[in-house]
C-alpha cells in the first residue's frame, strides 16, 4: 500500500494500530506531549472559537495528500478554548522514520493553527520502560514543534544567512535570540548564529539543529532512541523569534553537548577539532581512526562507552 508521502510499504502485523498501541498513543504520548509544549509555548488566544478555514487549497481536509478528513463542526462552529488542533494518523511509514508532521493552516498572522501529525504504527511501543516511553515523548514534541514553526517551510529568508565554510554551504539561524542562545551555549561572543542540518533527505536537510554541534537536542534530525533528547534554550529561542509565541525557557532541557566548547567547536572543521584535541592529552565528542576503541565518558557522564 502507498503511504501519505508516496512509498511503497508492505504491511506487516507491527503495523497494524492495535487497541493497546491508539491507547498508549492517545492517553500516553500525545499528553504528554502537549503538557510540555503547553508550558513551553504561549501564544494570544483567538477571539472566539478557533474555526479552521477550508481555504489553502485543502478545503475539508488537512496534511498530505489524500490528507485527513476536517470535522464539518471545526470549520463552522470551530473549537473552544483551542490555539491549534492536530489531525493525527496513524499509517505505516518508511525505512526508519518514525512520524512526521506539516501545518496545513495558519491564522491571519501567519501562525499555524493546524496540522497533519502521523505516526507509523510499527514504530508506537506501549512499554513501562522509561526510555521507551520518553523516546516516543520526544518523537510527538519534535513534530508537533515541526508543525508550530520550525521548519524551514516556516522561515522568511531573513532568518537564515548562508556562506561557504570548511569547503561546504553553511546556512545558520541568524535571528536575535537564537543568536544569543548560540553564543552563551558555545561561549562564543563572536559566533554568527546556530548551524541548520546541511545533510540527509529533504525532510531532514534545511529544517533542524545541526546534529555535529548539539547532538542530543530534540530538534536535530536523528533521534537517539534511547529517551535522552532534550528541548534546549536554543529551540525555545527559535520560537520566541518567530513573533507567534511567548516562551518559557524555564520549561528548556539541560543541553550538555557541546556546552562551554568554545569557537573552535562551533565553527571549526570537526576533524581539526578533534586532531587538536587528541594531540593535547583531551577527549572529543567526535570518533575518528586514533580514537576509536577509547574507552571515554559519554558528553553527558552518564554513560562509560567508546568510539
Amino acid at each position: 500500500m502507498p503511504d501519505f508521502q508516496g512509498n511503497s510499504v508492505t504491511c506487516t502485523a507491527d503495523d497494524v494500530l492495535t487497541p493497546e498501541k491508539k491507547t498508549w498513543l492517545m492517553d500516553t504520548i500525545m499528553p504528554a506531549a502537549i503538557s510540555f509544549l503547553g508550558k513551553a509555548l504561549k501564544v494570544i488566544p483567538p477571539a472566539g472559537n478557533l474555526v479552521i478555514p477550508s481555504s489553502g487549497g485543502q478545503g475539508t481536509t488537512c496534511g498530505l495528500s489524500p490528507g485527513v478528513k476536517i470535522p464539518s463542526t471545526h470549520q463552522s462552529t470551530g473549537l473552544p478554548n483551542t490555539d491549534f488542533v492536530a489531525y493525527i494518523s496513524v499509517v505505516p511509514t518508511s525505512g526508519n522514520t518514525l512520524a512526521w508532521a506539516t501545518h496545513c493552516r495558519v491564522d491571519q498572522d501567519g501562525r499555524p493553527i493546524a496540522a497533519h501529525v502521523n505516526f507509523g504504527p510499527q514504530h508506537l511501543q506501549p512499554s513501562p520502560k522509561v526510555s521507551v516511553r520518553d523516546n516516543q515523548v520526544q518523537t510527538a514534541i519534535h513534530e508537533v514543534m515541526h508543525a508550530l514553526g520550525f521548519a524551514g517551510s516556516h522561515w522568511k529568508a531573513e532568518y537564515l544567512k548562508t556562506t561557504t565554510e570548511r569547503g561546504t554551504t553553511v546556512t545558520r539561524m541568524i535571528t536575535p535570540s537564537v543568536v544569543m542562545e548560540a553564543k552563551r551555549h558555545f561561549n562564543c561572543s563572536t559566533l554568527e548564529g546556530m548551524e541548520i542540518e546541511n545533510n540527509g533527505g529533504s525532510g531532514t536537510a534545511g529544517s533542524h539543529w545541526e546534529k555535529r554541534l548539539l547532538g542530543n537536542e530534540g530538534m536535530t534530525g536523528v533521534s537517539a532512541g534511547d529517551g535522552s533528547a532534550v528541548f534546549s534554550t536554543l529551540t525555545l529561542a527559535m520560537f520566541s523569534d518567530l513573533g507567534f509565541y511567548s516562551v518559557d525557557y524555564g520549561a528548556a532541557g539541560a543541553l550538555l553537548y557541546g556546552r562551554g566548547r568554545g569557537c573552535d567547536f562551533a565553527t571549526a572543521n570537526c576533524k581539526q577539532y578533534n586532531d587538536a584535541l587528541v594531540a593535547a592529552g583531551k577527549t572529543s565528542e567526535y570518533c575518528f581512526e586514533q580514537t576509536s576503541n577509547v574507552a571515554v565518558c559519554t558528553f553527558d557522564r552518564r554513560y562509560k562507552g567508546h568510539c
